[in-house]
């Protein structure tokens, strides 16, 4: 192995979006011989060293609100100044709205600031963890498209070329505003509750929680403040027993298994391919986009 042939990757993932799309690129990376070291920021927060002997660093996260997670911040806050290091950023949500590009606009700054060299910003498009639940024939498009997407980043990265997000002032401005969910993230940590007829004590939540916001007192399953509002313990709970605060309504419950609707046969592709009067006619730009992307880096190849 070369010296500097190692990728590393510091991921928040609430409930797998961000995670899925972390090892794509990691696998692809494994494709052009190197070696992907994959850390996921949670509690008990890790510690990052040795960042000089990475060629490239992967910050991926979750758009919450238009801005990074809460649990983010303090990434940034503990990562090593450096000389130079190369880095990319990839973030995921449900939406292709623009808006969601100034999320990584603070984090952009701060990591120039402490001497890392920012290559490319790419927003990858992933099946909500709130809301509503995405119909599998989409969440099946988006996690192909998800693979060849971070193929191409993969090689853009290694062939020198730079993918900046133009990050307009309008949205900087609403993403400021939206940081307010920062504060509502603590409120509603607070607010979340166990359905005791349902909850068969299976400690799923504690163990999982990425912030250490579940605690058991006497012998009763607890929140406190320490909430990202990630919805990883309300969607992965497997009796649908936890009522989170204010996004109750809100809350999706089951995990989406990416392997078994990529296997599934019977799951039509071309979903986005498609006309739609619903929401998913908003995806319609993004895509088209996408696939003239597609399109040049085949002609590149």
């Amino acid at each position: 192995m070369k010296q500097k042939d190692k990728v590393l990757l510091l991921i928040f993932s609430g409930t797998g979006n961000t995670l899925t799309v972390g090892n794509m690129i990691a696998e692809h990376f494994g494709e052009k011989g190197f070696i992907t070291d994959i850390i996921e920021i949670g509690n008990p927060f890790p510690k990052i060293e040795n960042i000089e002997d990475y060629r490239f660093i992967g910050f991926g996260y979750p758009v919450h609100a238009f801005n990074i997670p809460k649990i983010y911040r303090r990434l940034i806050a503990y990562l090593p100044n450096t000389s130079e290091t190369s880095a990319f950023i990839f973030k995921t949500s449900g939406e292709p709205f623009l808006l969601n590009s100034a999320s990584s606009y603070i984090l952009t700054k701060k990591l120039k600031r402490k001497g890392y060299k920012v290559l490319s910003d790419t927003h990858f498009l992933m099946p909500y963890n709130i809301i509503f639940r995405y119909p599998d024939r989409a969440v099946k498009a988006m996690v192909n498209y998800g693979e060849t997407l971070s193929k191409i980043l993969v090689n853009n990265l290694l062939n020198g070329k730079q993918e900046l997000i133009k990050y307009k002032r309008r949205y900087r401005l609403i993403s400021t505003v939206f940081r307010i969910q920062y504060l509502g993230a603590t409120i509603n940590g607070l607010l979340i509750k166990v359905r005791r007829k349902k909850c068969n004590k299976c400690l799923r939540c504690l163990k999982n929680c990425p912030t250490g916001n579940i605690f058991i007192k006497d012998g009763k399953i607890k929140f406190s403040s320490k909430c990202t509002m990630c919805m990883r313990c309300a969607m992965m709970c497997p009796n649908d027993a936890i009522k989170i605060g204010f996004l109750n309504r809100w809350k999706v419950n089951g995990k989406y298994d990416f392997t078994q609707i990529l296997a599934n046969d019977s799951i039509e592709d071309g979903f986005f391919s498609e006309q739609h009067t619903d929401f998913f006619r908003y995806f319609k730009k993004y895509y088209n986009e996408l696939d003239n992307k597609i399109i040049q880096a085949k002609l590149r190849s």
